[in-house]
């Protein structure tokens, strides 16, 4: 009971801290991307958007497989944290001089110089993130989430600033170089300073084959997830415009930072509690209800009202040179309503180490993405038909989440459309409601401004009618934290 009772503490806390952090960094982010987006045009956007696509996918090589495989596994000393260190800052090397000098090629295959000098600066982080991604393990294994908040707020901030004013200056898209470059470098120094597990010149074939015989599976579940996430954004860049792009990137920009900032502080915490319970079926279903009930009930809403008030929110704060992403913003936010059932699948085959299971969903998942997208192309030639048809591959292969579910978790299709669909309903009647009042002629702020509050209104008085399950319990949490709070105080 008393081991339950920390387990149970840990996850509070990390959860709070987590939020606390998704919540600093995310709506900083949001600010310093709306001002970004002011003062420099899709264009810029566009060129950082395929350098992106780079990046991301060699970041995969140094910050998948080995993070989880330390977080998974039972016993981990030193020697396993300073292989990992050896080994991934020894790839990220390697992968750096790739794109240092594939960088001509790669601008010329897009006929745009301007693509080559961005994308050898912007990949040193490569580097920086390979040794900062075996911090994270360290502070995530060991649930000690503040040092993510102070890390994160602290990169936020200064690369956020440096930005902005590059961008007020005239630098274009130099200053969303800096903008992500910055970020890497203060997370990493700061974290350094906070991590007790210092990197050492020490390596051990042995354990890096431990690593490896979990951290592969992990690696390539997500190696195949980023290539194709890139893969799509490469084809729409190349068959249309950088500025396609840019529109296209951005509309599922907001919808991502929104599942960032609310499921993903959820689901970093998961992975450490489902591992340390890999072995108690019962406990693992409860906390895979709970963040299931917890994520719909949180993501719904604001995933639904902010499709609800797209053109208000690119109009009013993006501009106009803007507008064509609301589309994509729309389809985005769709996209990402499903996504506690897939995370909570994934970070429990994790925890009990059947990702081949995973990794096997993944690649049916990515063969029907590709039918899907292939005909959307042929017969609308579309960029955002092209994300239409990612989405619906989403929701189609959501189908096979529910069954790993099912047979991994003994978690129901009934008890999980139970703890999935009311609030997701509750949140669809107000978002209709939001989007035809914002049909009404008033002054755009103030349309938006009425738009959020009569949304979250009716949502919070909507979920008291219905009785929404969740909202009970999150105020029943939030009382036991207050009373705690005053019988610390008193």
């Amino acid at each position: 009971m008393g081991a339950n009772n920390s387990i149970k503490n840990k996850v509070l806390s990390g959860i709070g801290w987590s939020y606390a952090e998704k919540f600093m960094s995310v709506g900083m982010n949001l600010v310093i991307s709306i001002v970004l987006a002011r003062l420099i045009g899709p264009e810029a956007y566009g060129i950082i958007a395929i350098v992106t696509i780079f990046t991301s996918l060699a970041n995969v090589f140094t910050q998948s497989g080995f993070s989880s495989a330390l977080i998974q596994k039972k016993d981990v000393d030193s020697r396993d944290y300073s292989t990992a260190y050896v080994f991934n800052v020894g790839i990220s090397v390697i992968l750096y001089l790739i794109l240092f000098f594939t960088a001509p090629l790669i601008a010329r295959m897009y006929e745009n110089e301007s693509i080559c000098l961005p994308l050898r600066v912007m990949s040193i982080s490569i580097i920086i993130l390979g040794f900062n991604s075996i911090q994270q393990a360290y502070v995530t294994r060991n649930m000690k989430f503040r040092n993510f908040f102070f890390a994160n707020s602290i990169g936020t901030i200064v690369a956020g600033v440096l930005g902005v004013l590059m961008a007020y200056k005239g630098y274009g898209v130099w200053a969303l170089v800096v903008n992500n470059l910055a970020l890497a470098v203060i997370n990493t120094l700061v974290l350094f300073v906070l991590v007790k597990e210092k990197p050492h010149l020490m390596f051990s074939l042995s354990k890096l084959k431990e690593l490896l015989s979990f951290g592969w599976k992990v690696f390539t579940a997500s190696f195949i997830n980023v290539i194709w996430s890139d893969l799509i954004s490469l084809v729409v860049g190349k068959k249309y415009t950088t500025t396609d792009l840019a529109y296209y990137s951005k509309g599922q920009q907001y919808p991502r930072m929104i599942y960032s900032t609310v499921y993903d502080s959820i689901s970093k915490v998961l992975f450490p509690t489902l591992s340390k319970l890999q072995n108690d079926d019962v406990a693992r279903l409860q906390i895979a209800r709970r963040s299931i009930q917890s994520g719909a009930y949180v993501m719904s809403p604001i995933l639904i009202g902010f499709a609800a008030v797209g053109n208000q929110f690119v109009e009013l704060l993006l501009t106009a040179k803007w507008m064509f992403c609301v589309p994509f913003l729309m389809v985005a936010a769709s996209m990402y309503l499903v996504q506690p059932i897939k995370t909570t699948c994934y970070e429990n085959l994790k925890a009990i180490g059947k990702v081949s299971v995973y990794l096997r969903q993944e690649i049916y998942r990515k063969l029907l993405s590709l039918t899907l997208i292939v005909l959307s192309i042929i017969f609308f030639d579309s960029p955002l038909m092209v994300l239409v048809a990612s989405v619906v591959t989403y929701y189609l292969t959501t189908l096979i989440d529910i069954f790993l579910l099912k047979r991994h978790l003994n978690y129901s299709l009934h008890v999980l459309m139970l703890d999935f669909m009311p609030s997701l309903l509750l949140a669809l009647v107000m978002g209709i409601g939001v989007y035809f009042f914002g049909m009404l002629n008033m002054p755009l702020l103030l349309k938006l401004t009425l738009q959020i509050v009569l949304g979250a209104a009716f949502y919070i008085v909507g979920s008291l009618i219905t009785r929404n399950r969740t909202f009970f319990y999150i105020l029943s949490i939030l009382k036991g934290l207050l009373r705690r709070k005053e019988t610390e105080n008193a």
